[in-house]
């Protein structure tokens, strides 16, 4: 008999409630009831997890790199085979980390929380000075070297071959990229220390990757590079680069990973930056966006929530990017209301809409609230909105560099922004 495979997707985010978990028995049951068919599988598929599918795909990667030697490390939790070996760093860029044309492959450093940070950084000096040494032949031991993780790895003990698909090198993205930068001087002699890890469960790659970083200088807030819904959001973002007619907006999920791409800096939003747009507009906490808010990331799950729906990040960064396109052009009085750019933020949807009233981010609302806003933001129309919001600033009295750090105004301003509408 054959086997049966059922698929319940849907675009919105899978919660498993116990209603929902019932429902599904209910269907397998149903299908087992057939008696024509031999094993039942039911995989329920939210957008999360089609994302993750389509990525699986469309993001393909296939490496075979041959090993001087290697050690088998015994299998554990999460982690069916893994491997500690050595190889030669001119072989593993030319068989990892390049790729036909001899550019670096730089969708394998995806899963690193931060991307190359350049042949200035300190550490990077460091481990070119070391290649360019007598020192170099001791560079599998001098270097910490290079983890490699992937859902599907398999040796050829015979041959010492290693085959990967799917990988992401998760820890090394400095060495690897410092390699990269003096190929032409690289000989036989340099060795890499290579771990490679086979893994499908995506926290094992996040627990990895936390561990070897938090043995150096990163700060915490990166980590949140590391969760689903920032990859989710970033992705977002690159969809929505294709409409012609919004502004190209970039998330820089990982530290510097736009670095040397020509982008206009007011286009990328990095982390804190987008969490700040976030906050203000979604949660009604300008106030923390002006002051606190490394405070909210390690301390708060208040963005980047599995359940938020992706558009709501990118809306929020395009009122906030069009709003600093009037600071930085010096018009409508804008620069006046810089220091209140989160407040304003948080007051242009309700003037869009006429009244106060912010959806959940992750409510069935959010996308027919956000199409509307960014509606209002790719024509003229955004310019008389900000005018109105700078308006409900005025209508109370402005506040001082401290009182803007604090909730009460922002209490305040909304009460104005409810008065000011219902006239």
């Amino acid at each position: 008999m054959p086997n049966l495979k059922v698929f319940f997707c849907t675009s919105g985010v899978y919660n498993n409630e116990r209603e929902i978990a019932a429902s599904f028995k209910i269907l397998n049951k149903t299908c087992e009831n057939a008696d024509i068919f031999n094993d039942i599988e039911v995989f329920p598929m939210g957008r999360k997890e089609l994302m993750k599918l389509w990525s699986s795909i469309s993001d393909k990667n296939e490496a075979s790199i041959q090993l001087i030697d290697y050690i088998g490390i015994n299998e554990m939790p999460g982690i069916p085979q893994a491997y500690i070996s050595i190889v030669k760093a001119k072989e593993f860029l030319e068989k990892i980390a390049m790729d036909d044309e001899g550019n670096i492959r730089e969708e394998v450093f995806d899963e690193n929380v931060r991307a190359f940070l350049g042949g200035d950084n300190p550490v990077n000096k460091d481990i070119a000075k070391t290649l360019h040494s007598e020192k170099s032949k001791q560079f599998a031991v001098l270097n910490n070297g290079v983890t490699i993780i992937a859902p599907e790895i398999a040796i050829q003990s015979n041959t010492k071959v290693m085959h990967l698909t799917n990988y992401q090198i998760i820890n090394g993205c400095q060495t690897t990229n410092t390699l990269y930068e003096h190929y032409a001087d690289l000989n036989d002699n340099v060795e890499l220390v290579v771990k490679f890890i086979e893994s499908q469960d995506t926290d094992v790659a996040i627990e990895i990757v936390t561990a070897t970083n938090n043995q150096s200088a990163v700060e915490n807030e990166a980590f949140y590079a590391l969760r689903e819904k920032a990859r989710l959001i970033q992705k977002f973002f690159d969809i929505q680069r294709n409409d012609e007619a919004k502004e190209k907006l970039f998330f820089e999920r990982r530290e510097n990973e736009y670095r040397n791409k020509s982008i206009q800096t007011t286009k990328i939003y990095d982390i804190k930056e987008l969490a700040r747009c976030f906050i203000s507009v979604f949660k009604l906490r300008p106030h923390d966006a002006s002051r606190y808010v490394k405070k909210v990331l390690n301390t708060s799950d208040i963005v980047f929530d599995d359940k938020d729906n992706e558009c709501a990040y990118h809306c929020a960064a395009y009122i906030c990017y069009k709003f600093n396109t009037l600071i930085n052009g010096r018009k409508n009085d804008a620069p006046k209301y810089n220091r209140l750019r989160w407040h304003i933020a948080m007051l242009y949807p309700w003037v869009v809409f006429g009244k106060v009233e912010t959806p959940d981010p992750s409510s069935k609302k959010i996308t027919a609230y956000c199409d509307k806003v960014l509606k209002t933001l790719l024509n003229e129309e955004y310019i008389e909105n900000f005018k109105t919001c700078q308006r409900i600033i005025d209508s109370i009295e402005m506040p001082t560099d401290d009182q803007i750090k604090r909730g009460k105004y922002t209490s305040e301003l909304k009460e104005a922004a409810e008065k000011f509408l219902n006239k």
